[in-house]
């Protein structure tokens, strides 16, 4: 099951994990990157980092 989860409100050095897409949301910053089995987003089967840790920026 996916989850969406929605970032506004939350107060500067939050820390999240969530799976990867094209860009972090505004005033978040990508901490850390490692694999997770909950994030397939492709066809491909594929053990590369497809996790963020983000934390909260301004």
């Amino acid at each position: 099951m996916k989850q969406i989860k929605d970032l506004r409100g939350y107060p500067v050095g939050t820390q999240v994990n969530a799976c990867a897409s094209t860009w972090p949301p505004a005033g978040w910053t990508i901490t850390n990157t490692y694999y997770s089995s909950g994030c397939r987003y492709s066809a491909v089967p594929s053990f590369n980092p497809n996790t963020w840790t983000l934390k909260r920026t301004s």
